[in-house]
């Protein structure tokens, strides 16, 4: 017989209770950093390995992902293992690769996950029956126990039910009823309070039991997983250990101080955070500007493809029919080159008021140390130049690159900003020989601080535009004038062709206040289908065309773009209006053309007269013969009489009406054929 404490409802609430504190504080704590440990095969049999291999290099992707690089000194053949946040192990699953010296790498193993699921089917008891005494005494149905309340019970659990509120409001009330096969063959019922205790007699459902209570209390606070890497080598070596996890991504800003001579200063400094759960000592670290594709997939938890259930197959036999007998058979562009002519800066003064005579001009101190930028295939990767020390959850600012750069400054117009004043701006030309990373620019000139833009992207040898404040000394008034023209009018076979040209012309009218040139840059939008011309065009971008021109100082200067859609048109001379054949003669650059259209206009009018008087013919007719039905419907509603000759007179009437109307209007059909006649030989001679 094995004997356990007795198990209480009120010592089982407070084990469930201790159990979900202890997972609070634990994961309170944060997560626990990965940690390298090293033992040879015969030690890891024997003891747990020391803790050792820190953190020997890191690498920060702007993806959200770092490379971290682990070391840990061996001999020989050894087991190297590493603690791993739970919410690391899937990446580290994912991406672990090892550097042996000399040697190679036998296999990876850790843990299973632990989940109530798995439990469940693992362990005769599931988490939820431990969560109170009834459903523990329900799920021990054939257990023999000792139940210890108002009176001791020992025998077989046969089962609980749910216990009757007492009618005496100050009895208490039972938390259920379980009923018991006592040693002498008696079944008794007895009811389970919060002080009843049970102990369970049976050595292996106590031992069920346990199990299931120390796999819960795992679970609820086991948060980091042991990978073990059997190494096999000979000899004393480093190994490392390569993996790449989630982290923060790492921001750049950068600081332009602008110069009289075109040129500006540009350091860039990258701001980076430790979120690694461990301090850094002597770490080695880079960052990267790529941005890898970062793909996450659930390596650890076990994974169950669903297959389709098929039914038994059963052997059925039919009955077979009877012998009726025999029967008769029967499928980026390049960079763009510009002229550098015009302004070559705008005033020093563009945000701040003007510094007293003897005021210092804005000086930015060089950077110390400055790390290495190496040009990758898809990325730049800067090294930062001497190892760093940062506590866990700290953040630091480092420089990346400070370098002389050429910064032209200009003023960018944006239309459909809907403002009459463009904004301020330097074209940066990146000369620093690697790819500026995307963040945000803070600007200043000989005064100080004049403004922010943010910087996207810059590849090495290309160049953007820093837009950094408003440039009210430059004002510019947009005009457009849509209008509509034909050209190249021609006659072929009867069809008169012509090119029908659109046009939409915008003039950027600029007035400059200042008391030098300034270079305008206007980025007039593009429209889909329609040719620019425009004379100071001078590239473009995916949305707009860029328009460059110089400002006198304190004079003014007109830009003119014009869109034009041109389309090919056509109708058969024939068919055509007389007001649309005018219409093309008086646009005509052609007199010759001008004068067939006029001709051809003349004789479409008469035509239409003719048809005009028809069609008057035409309605008169059929007036007469509404009429002539209303009649035939009076005579025979009337009997003979005067009513009704008057009738008939009118009819006879109608019928002379009738016969001259045919007559004018085959007189006027014959005299239609003869101008159409007339006009199909005009229009032929053309």
């Amino acid at each position: 017989m094995h004997n356990i404490p007795l198990i209480t409802a009120a010592a089982l609430s407070a084990l469930m209770a201790t159990t979900t504190l202890s997972r609070a504080q634990t994961g309170g704590a944060g997560q626990q950093p990965a940690k390298a440990t090293v033992t040879t095969v015969d030690q890891a049999a024997r003891s747990e390995p020391a803790r050792t291999g820190d953190i020997r290099s890191i690498v920060l992707y702007s993806g959200g992902v770092a490379e971290i690089v682990r070391s840990a000194a061996v001999s020989g053949n050894a087991t190297v293992g590493m603690e791993v946040p739970l919410d690391q192990v899937n990446d580290v699953l994912k991406s672990l690769v090892l550097r042996n010296p000399g040697g190679g790498v036998g296999q990876v193993s850790l843990e299973g996950s632990v989940n109530a699921k798995e439990l469940s089917r693992a362990a005769h008891f599931a988490p939820a029956d431990l969560n109170s005494l009834p459903l523990l005494l329900n799920k021990l149905k054939g257990a023999k126990v000792r139940i210890e309340g108002s009176r001791s019970v020992t025998g077989t659990v046969l089962g609980t039910s749910q216990a009757r509120i007492a009618p005496d409001d100050k009895a208490e009330t039972p938390l259920a009823i379980v009923s018991i096969l006592s040693e002498t063959g008696e079944v008794r019922s007895m009811p389970i309070f919060a002080d009843t205790g049970v102990e369970i007699l049976d050595e292996k459902t106590a031992q069920e039991l346990q199990k299931a209570a120390a796999s819960l209390a795992q679970s609820l606070s086991d948060d980091t997983r042991l990978v073990s890497v059997k190494v096999e080598g000979s000899g004393e070596r480093t190994i490392e250990l390569d993996y790449v996890v989630a982290a923060p991504v790492w921001k750049s800003s950068h600081r332009l101080v602008l110069g009289k001579d075109g040129k500006g200063s540009l350091q860039s400094w990258a701001v980076i955070e430790n979120a690694t759960g461990e301090n850094w000592q002597d770490v080695k670290v880079s960052l990267s500007s790529g941005s890898p594709v970062t793909l996450r997939q659930n390596l650890f938890d076990p994974y169950f493809k669903d297959r389709p259930e098929v039914p038994v197959f059963v052997d059925r036999q039919s009955i077979p029919n009877a012998d009726g007998g025999a029967v008769p058979s029967a499928p980026r562009m390049a960079k763009a080159t510009r002229s550098i002519d015009g302004a070559s800066a705008f005033a020093d003064n563009l945000m701040a008021a003007a510094p007293s005579p003897e005021s210092e001009p804005f000086t930015i101190s060089g950077a110390n140390d400055v790390g290495e930028a190496v040009e990758g295939d898809v990325s730049v990767t800067y090294r930062l130049p001497q190892p760093v020390n940062l506590e866990a959850g700290s953040t630091l600012s480092v420089p990346i690159v400070d370098a002389k750069v050429p910064a032209e400054r200009i003023a960018v117009f944006t239309p459909e900003r809907g403002e009459i004043h463009p904004t301020a701006a330097v074209r940066l030309d990146n000369e620093t020989g690697s790819a500026l990373p995307a963040g945000i620019v803070t600007v200043y000139d000989a005064s100080g601080y004049v403004g922010d833009s943010t910087l996207l992207p810059v590849p090495a040898g290309q160049e953007r535009q820093v837009q950094f404040a408003l440039d009210r000394k430059l004002t510019v008034n947009t005009t457009e004038r849509p209008q509509q023209r034909i050209s190249e009018i021609r006659v072929i076979d009867g069809v008169l062709r012509y090119k029908e040209i659109q046009e939409r012309n915008t003039v950027y009218s600029a007035a400059n206040a200042a008391g030098e040139d300034r270079k305008l840059v206007i980025d007039h939008p593009k429209l889909s289908g329609w040719e620019l011309v425009a004379p100071d065009k001078t590239d473009e971008t995916e949305n707009t065309y860029r328009l460059e021109a110089v400002v006198p100082a304190g004079g003014t200067r007109d830009i003119d773009a014009t869109y034009r859609f041109v389309r090919d048109e056509g109708f058969a001379l024939v068919d055509a209006s007389q007001s649309e054949l005018l219409r093309f003669s008086s646009q005509s650059g052609d007199p010759e053309m001008a004068a067939s259209l006029k001709d051809i206009a003349a004789i479409q009018g008469e035509k239409t007269d003719l048809d005009r008087q028809i069609d008057k013919l035409n309605g008169d007719k059929s007036n007469i013969y509404a009429a002539q039905d209303r009649i035939r419907e009076n005579i025979k509603a009337v009997g003979p009489g005067d009513l009704r000759d008057s009738y008939l007179d009118m009819m006879r009437g109608q019928e002379d009406q009738l016969r001259a109307i045919d007559n004018e209007t085959k007189s006027l059909e014959a005299k239609r054929e003869a101008v159409e006649a007339r006009l199909r030989d005009r229009i032929k001679a053309m």
